[in-house]
């Protein structure tokens, strides 16, 4: 579930951020070997300023 915030400082300007979690499940084996399973978790987020016309 990603999660949000939005800062509205000038008239027509806003700055935001976003992160999002991330879950990989990763079988490099084929089904072979037991194992080898993974599992990784991760954040990915970002930042940004934008202006509106």
């Amino acid at each position: 579930m990603p999660l949000g915030l939005k800062l509205y400082f000038a008239k027509n300007w806003n700055a935001y951020a976003h992160i999002s979690p991330e879950v990989d499940f990763d079988s490099n084996n084929h089904g072979n070997n037991k194992d080898d399973d993974n599992v990784e978790f991760g954040l990915s987020g970002s930042l940004g300023v934008r202006y509106s016309f």
